[in-house]
């Protein structure tokens, strides 16, 4: 069954899904046709049935496994609810992977994603802000255009210009958090 044939009914068969708590739960019993045979039915019904569904993947996100195809929680949760696949991506708005609630999800481009994107491990400073021979560099990018916002002698001033630069430029003020 690939991405695009798994249908919102069959998803209903096999989960359950609550958009309170972000968590698919496997359904007791599943009909019969999704089964080689009743013993294979029965054996999922017993070891699965009413268990929560999914393991989390080493990217962070809950991952399912229908039919032998993997899917990402967070795309079931968007058919689930609405009926239809999302056109493109699936938003986490506050930047946890595997917080699956519906509120906490949107169907978003890929250039909405990345300007709703949480700041590096690694980095020490603010988003956008860098440390360049004894001065603080700000940028930001435009629909893939890197921009230069200037030089400034204090961290502070560089990144109250980022900042502004954000809202300007429509990023999600979950940015950089």
């Amino acid at each position: 069954m690939t991405n695009k044939s798994l249908t919102q009914r069959y998803l209903k068969e096999c989960v359950s899904y609550d958009p309170e708590t972000g968590e698919f739960r496997w359904n007791k019993y599943r009909p019969l046709t999704h089964f080689k045979n009743w013993r294979g039915w029965n054996q999922f019904s017993h070891i699965y049935g009413g268990k929560e569904a999914g393991n989390l993947s080493h990217y962070g996100y809950i991952e399912i496994r229908i039919n032998f195809a993997l899917y990402k929680a967070h795309r079931l949760a968007w058919l689930y609810m609405t009926g239809e696949w999302p056109e493109e991506q699936i938003d986490h708005i506050n930047h946890v992977r595997d917080d699956n609630r519906w509120c906490n999800l949107r169907s978003v481009t890929r250039y909405e994603n990345r300007i709703n994107s949480g700041a590096r491990k690694d980095t020490k400073w603010t988003v956008g802000v860098t440390k360049v021979k004894g001065v603080w560099l700000a940028r930001i990018t435009d629909k893939g255009a890197p921009i230069n916002l200037g030089y400034f002698k204090s961290f502070e001033e560089a990144a109250d210009v980022r900042k502004r630069a954000e809202a300007e430029y429509g990023y999600h003020p979950n940015h950089g958090k």
